[in-house]
């Protein structure tokens, strides 16, 4: 006898991961939201590449679908009250990125795009350990250059 995995039991695990996501969206710092849509990015990204190089036409509609969606997201939910030239460009380098997800052909035109993603979503990274470390917090140490 074979042991065969229920319907239903998937539906109860994809309605868990689901949740779970959910609840960590809903409960994280914006800091660490925009960390998770960079995570995004760069994950829809590297499949969009790949599903361009295997022709795997279903692979790219999806995953373009999604890295675009979070390629929005990342460029209009940005607060502009602190450095409101820094959000513009943001805003500009996002849709830009954007524009490249739509224009790419292959893995290779995307390089730029998951390069950049890479870079941001590690200062993010290295921002949010930061901030929840408590230093940004703190005020700035000062050194004493005089000695």
């Amino acid at each position: 006898m074979k042991c065969r995995r229920r319907t239903d039991d998937l539906s109860v695990s994809e309605h868990t991961a689901r949740t779970y996501r959910q609840t960590a969206v809903e409960t994280a710092s914006p800091a660490e939201r925009r960390l998770m849509l960079l995570e995004g990015a760069v994950t829809w990204s590297r499949a969009l590449g790949e599903a361009l190089d295997a022709e795997d036409f279903d692979g790219i509609a999806e995953s373009s679908s999604r890295c675009r969606a979070i390629l929005v997201a990342l460029g209009t939910d940005l607060d502009t009250r602190v450095h409101p030239d820094l959000a513009q460009r943001l805003a500009s380098l996002h849709f830009w990125l954007y524009q490249c997800v739509v224009d790419a052909k292959s893995s290779i035109d995307l390089g730029d795009v998951v390069e950049l993603l890479e870079f941001q979503r590690d200062a993010w990274r290295d921002a949010v350990e930061v901030l929840r470390a408590g230093d940004a917090t703190s005020p700035p140490k000062t050194i004493d250059l005089a000695g």
